[in-house]
């Protein structure tokens, strides 16, 4: 596989607390202790520039000032030895990170002293840890002043400006989980820490305290708002993470179940495996759980459970098969209904499908095995693209190219409001999260490559409507995408018109990208065209009309040793 690292980052909490952590907690290391040749050093980052060099030019001691900004410490004590006396005791940088590529430069200035560093930003990290892409031309001018006959920065800039090839060391994706609005699942929302275990489960805390980005935030229920706070510093007994809160009063049962799988959800990515949560110091009993609380007492609520017996999809001849080459049971099996796009609910008891072959297009949903009945909706041109998400009542399609249209199995249909769909041009595909909070979209104005965007999921008590939309994968040009997980999506794109279509694995917040070695194209040219995935499947492709798996870093046969004619595979959502 070819990983395209754009940057695994986050704001560098760089003293000794997190800030709104009383000063008189104790750090604490949650996870296990490193090992080996990293053994030495601050757990996780395995970065380790020196100091200054004896006699380095101005712009080398800006040069080499930069590649210490990605030493193993917190506090940056190698970087500040590049600083003269007065700013290496008071420099604090903040106000996030300014990622920037490879082709950074420091030149001396037009007066001794001074040099200019210029570089292109590709992303930026805020406060609190949030990644989005960003491009820009950033310029700086050093200015130094000689120590002891050596040249030292006395103007180091507020903000960090750190090369984008150091951060899959330096830094680690993780996610702070909500819930959904009914409090039956957790959501991630990324965010980007330090990669060292100090304090990183305060950290994790206060970043639900504080709340979800401002993006995801009307999708999700957060029971960590306020008043809910963290009255001292976690704490890490013989087996069990203590986390004492204060505002948990009034809270019933139902809310504090979710706070505590937010939690314990949350705190499973630093290897926590017991929690034991108190409200102004006094263990607080939780649903019946006891005081100690484990991941596994909310496995229901993970946000990637898939049924033991989901499967995968495919259409052959306007027929549904399963990925084991056999027919589905029922009508929609037996090709009568001319199907040319499908949609298998979440529990895989419901269907959805397009016959698009006619005009208008007809629509049908119901049970699976069952005769399905046609879903009137007048006016339609074209559909496409259904999709469930984590919901076995309602799907939501396409419709005219221009219209979000959800269908409930007992409620009639009704276009979902969208704040800025229409500037997207014509909608292709859309595909729901199965956790039900994010929307995928593949849309193109009239003249141009399709573009890849996601959008949050606003559900209020009664009404549903979707975000702002905004782009990801900007450089690609996107024709299928489907959900690999919570945090992944699986698309086919290229580079351009001409260049070949590849596999990629894409976190949602752009901060990565994987690409699948070696996509088939067929002979005659014809790419890939639809692609599925889903939480521990194989991904599925399309190409011509053969049906394709990824196994073992290599493309494969649908069934080992035949080809498998068929077009459109999907897993269930």
């Amino acid at each position: 596989m070819r990983r395209w690292r754009i940057a695994l980052l986050s704001v560098a909490l760089v003293l000794a607390g997190c800030a709104g952590i009383p000063d008189s907690s104790v750090p604490v290391v949650v996870g296990p202790a490193p090992t080996g040749a990293r053994a030495g050093q601050d757990p996780g980052l395995g970065i380790q520039p020196g100091g200054p060099v004896k006699g380095s030019s101005s712009d080398q001691i800006v040069r080499d000032f930069f590649k210490a900004l990605t030493a193993a410490d917190a506090e940056f004590k190698v970087a500040r030895e590049y600083l003269t006396p007065d700013e290496a005791k008071s420099w604090r940088p903040g106000g996030g990170v300014n990622v920037v590529g490879t082709a950074w430069g420091a030149q001396p200035g037009a007066k001794d002293g001074t040099v200019n560093f210029t570089a292109d930003r590709v992303a930026q990290i805020d406060d609190a840890g949030g990644y989005s892409t960003d491009s820009g031309q950033l310029s700086y001018e050093f200015h130094l002043a000689k120590v002891n006959g050596e040249w030292r920065i006395s103007n180091p800039p507020d903000t960090l400006w750190i090369d984008s090839t150091a951060f899959s060391q330096v830094y680690q994706p993780m996610s702070l989980y909500f819930a959904n609005p009914a409090g039956t699942q957790v959501v991630p929302d990324i965010r980007y820490y330090r990669e060292t275990h100090e304090q990183l489960a305060n950290r994790l805390v206060k970043g639900l305290i504080d709340g979800p980005s401002q993006t995801l935030a009307p999708a999700v229920r957060d029971e960590f708002e306020d008043p809910v706070a963290l009255r001292s510093g976690v704490k890490l007994g013989s087996d069990t993470v203590e986390v004492d809160l204060t505002g948990l009063k009034g809270k019933n049962d139902q809310q504090l179940g979710v706070l505590s799988a937010q939690l314990l959800w949350t705190l499973a990515q630093v290897n926590v495996s017991a929690v034991q949560i108190s409200n102004d110091g006094t263990p607080v009993d939780i649903s019946g759980n006891g005081p100690v609380q484990t991941r596994a007492d909310w496995a229901s609520f993970d946000p990637d459970l898939m049924p033991v017996n989901a499967t995968g999809y495919y259409l052959d001849g306007g027929a549904v098969f399963t990925d084991k080459a056999q027919p589905v049971a029922g009508p929609v099996g037996g090709g009568g209904y001319a199907v040319t796009d499908a949609a298998v609910s979440f529990n895989g008891t419901q269907i959805a499908t397009i016959s698009g072959g006619v005009s208008p297009p007809v629509l049908h949903v119901g049970a699976i095995t069952s005769e399905l009945p046609v879903i009137d909706l007048p006016g339609t041109t074209s559909l496409a693209s259904p999709t469930w998400g984590g919901s076995d009542s309602e799907v939501w399609l396409v419709r005219n190219g221009s219209e979000i249209v959800q269908v409930g199995l007992k409620s009639a249909p009704v276009i979902i409001p969208a704040s800025n769909l229409s500037d997207l041009g014509e909608v292709r595909s859309i595909a729901m999260s199965r956790d039900g909070a994010r929307l995928a979209a593949i849309a193109a104005q009239a003249g141009e490559a399709p573009k890849l965007y996601l959008a949050p999921i606003v559900r209020g008590a009664d009404s549903v409507s979707v975000g702002q939309f905004t782009p990801l994968a900007a450089n690609l040009e996107v024709s299928s995408v489907s959900w690999v997980d919570s945090r992944r999506l699986a698309i086919l794109a290229r580079t351009s018109s001409t260049a070949a279509v590849q596999a990629h694995l894409l976190m949602i917040d752009d901060s990565d990208r994987e690409t699948l070695s070696n996509t088939p194209t067929l002979a005659s040219g014809e790419p890939p065209t639809a692609i599925a995935a889903a939480p521990e499947r194989q991904v599925l492709i399309a190409s011509g009309s053969t049906l394709l798996k990824y196994a073992d870093n290599s493309w494969v046969t649908l069934i080992a040793g035949r080809a498998v004619t068929g077009t459109r595979p999907f897993y269930p959502g």
